[in-house]
């Protein structure tokens, strides 16, 4: 026998079909507008990296062609500007995600008026020689992180240099001019963060493997990293 598909009409499970369906439209909707918005401006940041990337290599033949500078589209999620001993790593996330309640930026007027959903972009530095020699456990430090919201509007935290241009998200926009400025105070940010050497008792004893692999990252040294810095009182 042929069991008969019944329609559920329980009333609570009726009224719970139209919530999925309501948030589906609203937030489901609201991330796919988030996400479209971030890959736009991943796209934009990439044309500004490539045009940077022409413009210090052209001038610093000028003075050192030894000087390492380049560009490279890794793919649709990363790329990297090198400049210097250390290269620039921009990778998009390609999850829309909410802050903590407590975060700072979350205070400011902006956002009592609008959903605070975002795309991210991370800005991390590497060392160049990282890439060079296949140095898997070196470290990356966070130089910002780039956040895009609904309304074409992005903000920054991270260093001093990217955060305070972009930290009022009623006053920036998914620009160029933006995309370059962010990116030309991240490049700045990376350089003045020079590598620091280890206390000597730290390297003061290795392995055989440490030394025949060049495992000894801390032998190397480590970058003092970049503090994030706030102004949430608007």
């Amino acid at each position: 026998m042929t069991k008969s598909k019944l329609k559920s009409t329980h009333p609570k499970e009726e009224n719970m079909v139209e919530v999925v369906v309501e948030k589906l439209h609203s937030k489901a909707e609201l991330k796919q507008k988030i996400y479209a918005n971030l890959k736009e401006f991943f796209k934009i940041l990439k044309i500004e990296a490539a045009q940077i990337n022409l413009e210090l290599s052209s001038k610093t033949q000028d003075f050192n062609p030894k000087i390492s500078v380049a560009f490279n589209d890794i793919s649709d999620f990363e790329f990297r500007i090198t400049a210097g001993g250390d290269t620039l790593v921009a990778v998009m996330q390609s999850n829309i995600i909410q802050l903590n309640p407590e975060h700072p930026f979350l205070k400011r007027r902006y956002f009592k008026e609008n959903p605070a959903y975002f795309g991210q972009i991370v800005l991390y530095n590497f060392l160049e020689d990282s890439f060079r020699y296949n140095r898997m456990n070196d470290y990356g430090y966070l130089v910002g992180r780039i956040f895009i919201d609904a309304n074409n509007r992005l903000f920054a935290e991270g260093d001093r240099q990217v955060h305070y241009c972009f930290d009022d998200p009623d006053n920036a926009f998914m620009t160029n001019e933006n995309a370059r400025l962010l990116l030309l105070k991240g490049i700045s940010a990376m350089i003045d963060n020079d590598l620091m050497a280890p206390e000597f008792q730290q390297v003061q004893v290795i392995t055989l493997a440490q030394k025949e692999n060049y495992t000894i990252t801390e032998a190397r040294g480590q970058k003092i990293g970049f503090q994030a810095s706030y102004n949430a009182e608007r």
